[in-house]
């Protein structure tokens, strides 16, 4: 838009969009429940032990407990769905380390 139409749509009493407002378009975040939690709380105690047994790895975990892996999400999502069928699982990507048994 060049700098004259901007004047003329101003003079012509026309509102310009505010670019913040276009910017503050946003999803809610999503709550975090406890099931979620209780996950998460044991992927960092057992962190270390899956930074061994899985590296690069895409785990789902429901009850705290690993139910299937693969390299994607979607290769993990779907051997938990027939593992586990409709349950609930979180899923964790175990980043490369340098932190292995022996090496650290």
């Amino acid at each position: 838009m060049s700098e004259t139409s901007i004047h003329q749509g101003q003079q012509e009493g026309r509102r310009l969009p505010n670019p913040l407002d276009i910017l503050q378009v946003r999803q809610p975040e999503p709550i975090e429940e406890d099931y979620d939690k209780k996950n998460d709380e044991w992927f960092k105690a057992n962190y270390l032990d899956l930074i061994q047994d899985h590296p690069f790895t895409w785990i789902a975990v429901c009850d705290q407990k690993v139910v299937a892996t693969a390299r994607t999400r979607v290769g993990a999502a779907t051997k938990a769905k027939e593992i586990v069928g409709d349950k609930r699982c979180s899923f964790y990507f175990i980043e490369p380390s340098d932190i292995r048994v022996g090496l650290s």
